[in-house]
């Protein structure tokens, strides 16, 4: 089934926040091997990576999450930027009681991910960015960004009512997301999981994302924490000049679209794989 409803555990994290989560691991559990925490990116849920919770749970414990105003988790009209979320990463990881952790954010999620690598970089056994450029927009031709100022400010009046959030995240799905085509059915549950969050909340956290520079973080943690970028095929070559000049520790793969370890999961889960035993 594409993209099945999981059955989620809650975990309040602060008065009034609790961010719902799947866990799942084998028995045993091997002493040494990370546990693998995936953060969803802008208005989606644990549900994207039910392809990774389902082969990596063979060998490893994997935990997916809904950050706040996400799938499950309390939807709040406060904190809802990824500097809040990644604090609430922050608390939930220690509530938890995580180390030796794989941390993995897709697109605007690795904001948060970025933030805690760089705050606790001992608890992490490497971090992975899926297709997300640590700034968010620039004048500069030569940064790579999530794109031209224009079009990211007509993705982000789209935004002013549920129908035109559809539209929106509709349009990103067969045109970003995927590099085959979806069928409606697919199309209207990737829709229907982004519209989990209310539209409002959704300008909120796409304003946030656009305006967020974690290159300093980025930064800060290569050559000390292992990282790999995972890449859209369509910027390819653009993020890798970029991430050569800025973050030369960082390893690369590049397929498929934007939502390329959905699309293309074995590919996706056997490359992560082959990272992980390497380290």
């Amino acid at each position: 089934m594409f993209l099945p409803n999981l059955k989620k555990e809650m975990l309040e994290i602060a008065s009034g926040i609790s961010l719902a989560y799947v866990e799942r691991k084998p028995t045993p559990v091997l002493a040494d091997a990370p546990t693998l925490l995936f953060v969803p990116g802008f208005t989606f849920s644990a549900e994207v990576f039910h392809h990774q919770l389902e082969e990596f749970s063979k060998t490893h414990r994997v935990i997916a999450l809904d950050p706040r105003s996400h799938g499950a988790s309390t939807i709040t009209s406060e904190g809802n930027g990824y500097t809040t979320i990644a604090h609430d990463l922050e608390l939930f990881i220690g509530a938890k009681g995580l180390t030796n952790i794989a941390l993995i954010g897709w697109s605007f999620g690795a904001l948060a991910t970025w933030q805690y690598a760089a705050k606790y970089p001992r608890n992490l056994y490497s971090h992975i960015c899926i297709d997300m450029p640590p700034i968010g927009m620039s004048e500069d031709p030569d940064i790579w960004t999530e794109g031209k100022i224009s079009d990211l400010g007509g993705a982000y009046h789209a935004l002013t009512s549920k129908e035109g959030h559809a539209v929106m995240i509709r349009e990103y799905a067969e045109h970003v997301m995927f590099s085959g085509t979806l069928s409606d059915r697919e199309l209207s549950r990737i829709v229907e999981i982004s519209q989990q969050t209310p539209y409002v909340v959704a300008s909120q956290l796409f304003a946030s994302g656009l305006f967020s520079n974690r290159e300093e973080e980025a930064k800060a943690i290569n050559g000390v924490v292992p990282t790999r970028f995972y890449l859209a095929e369509h910027w390819s070559a653009e993020a890798e000049a970029y991430l050569m000049r800025t973050l030369p520790d960082a390893s690369i793969s590049s397929f498929g679209g934007h939502m390329m370890f959905q699309e293309f999961s074995d590919h996706f889960n056997r490359d992560l794989s082959a990272y992980l035993q390497s380290l």
